[in-house]
């Protein structure tokens, strides 16, 4: 039987958000349907709460940013990765007139393709500079954690010079962003941004470092091999690490982008999803699907999203609506993420999936 938990992270407003209107749709008629239940986030803490969406408790896999980035890029990472190699992140910045650094969106498309071709030279015998799958990462080989490193919201602000990193390899990385603004301030791509009044994309910030994680092998928790679809690099990085292959799979996750800020564009998003995979006439023989929401921000052991089930043998709506009005609706069971992930994805008991 195919089963899909498909999660929306942050796409759930707060109570006090205008409630979504009802669909006279194929769409609406399912979630209508839907067994409907509040979601609680795990109670400890963990710099890895995504680890929940693959049923496994965050706390006890961890791991840093730099490791995730590098982990999304899969085997088509460049060389292999070491047990002591440090791991970074790398994301676009910006400065400011007065060298500030600020926040930057990355370049997409041929501006991405000339500018990461452009940083090339940056990569030496002990770092590897990697661009792939539409972000950067940088390995430092045989490196050190004894350093200090700021997030690029914590350096956003900040003159480039006092925010270096310092530690271990400190002149090593402070080079490799040096020379790097040198490279990206003479680019024709930033020349032409700057003379249509556009912020150049200028510094390629390392952050988040780590070593590679040392995690168990996933094996077959839910009855049949679990796949992974998503453009989400977190997300990836973990599926990496954990030997979950990204493949639309039987037994599948499927982790969808960030919000768009507009709303209207999210509604629309969402609703073109929704009509193309929620269908009420789903009998027992049709796929298990899962729609979860979440709200963007969460603390451990509060209700931080919805779960939609339906389809398949599990379909036994409560009524109870699927938007922000149910955060607070007692009716609404509540159940543990981790163990909600857990019984969307197993298989029903007698159903073996063919292994591929």
């Amino acid at each position: 039987m195919e089963r899909r938990l498909v999660v929306w992270p942050g796409w759930l407003g707060g109570p006090d958000d205008a409630p979504r209107p009802e669909w006279d749709s194929p769409a609406g008629e399912w979630l209508a349907q839907a067994q409907v239940e509040r979601l609680v986030a795990p109670e400890q803490p963990s710099h890895t709460p995504e680890m929940a969406w693959f049923g496994l408790e965050p706390h006890l896999y961890t791991t840093e940013d730099g490791p995730l980035a590098v982990g999304a890029m899969g085997k088509e990472f460049p060389g292999p990765v070491g047990a002591r190699d440090t791991l970074f992140a790398l994301d676009w910045m910006t400065l400011d007139a007065d060298n500030h650094l600020a926040l930057s969106d990355a370049p997409t498309g041929e501006a991405w393709q000339a500018l990461t071709a452009a940083l090339k030279p940056l990569s030496t015998p002990r770092l590897t500079l990697a661009a792939l799958r539409g972000h950067c990462a940088l390995a430092w080989h045989q490196g050190s954690l004894d350093l200090g490193v700021l997030a690029p919201a914590e350096a956003a602000g900040k003159l480039w010079q006092t925010a270096l990193p310092q530690g271990d390899g400190e002149p090593m990385l402070r080079r490799f962003i040096d020379d790097g603004i040198n490279i990206l301030m003479e680019h024709e791509i930033n020349r032409r941004r700057v003379d249509e009044g556009h912020a150049p994309w200028l510094v390629l910030w390392p952050w988040g470092p780590g070593f590679r994680p040392d995690w168990p092998s996933f094996g077959l928790p839910f009855g049949s091999p679990l796949g992974v679809v998503t453009k989400e690099r977190r997300v990836r990085g973990i599926a990496h690490w954990l030997g979950v292959p990204e493949q639309a799979l039987d037994c599948r996750l499927e982790v969808m982008p960030t919000p768009p800020d507009d709303p209207e564009e999210r509604e629309y998003k969402w609703r073109e999803w929704a009509e193309a995979n929620l269908d009420p006439r789903a009998d027992k023989e049709g796929p298990r699907i899962t729609v979860v929401h979440t709200t963007p921000e969460g603390q451990p052991g509060e209700v931080v999203g919805l779960m939609a089930q339906g389809g398949g043998d599990l379909r036994a709506g409560n009524g109870l609506p699927f938007d922000a009005r149910a955060l607070d609706e007692r009716r609404a069971p509540r159940t543990g993420l981790v163990q909600a992930v857990r019984q969307a994805l197993r298989a029903p008991l007698g159903i073996t999936d063919a292994l591929p």
